[in-house]
């Protein structure tokens, strides 16, 4: 059969860290995607000419969240 069967557990003295309550590194993973919202939505208002044009858009909004997890 396969060997990797008979090889003994890992002990658990390993030096790694435990996991968190979001199980490991996806806490981080989702504040790195709302920042990545975030500064996506901010950047698309330097291509406004005057300070009256910026203002809060629903077009904006659903471009941020669409190109902020991918």
């Amino acid at each position: 059969m396969n060997e990797s069967m008979d090889r003994p557990a890992k002990a658990q003295d390993s030096g790694e860290k435990p996991l968190g309550k979001m199980g490991g590194s996806y806490g981080r993973f989702a504040v790195m995607i709302a920042t990545s919202t975030v500064i996506m939505y901010g950047l698309m208002y330097p291509n406004t000419s005057q300070l009256d044009h910026i203002y809060f858009s629903q077009t904006r909004m659903w471009m941020a969240l669409y190109m902020g997890p991918t």
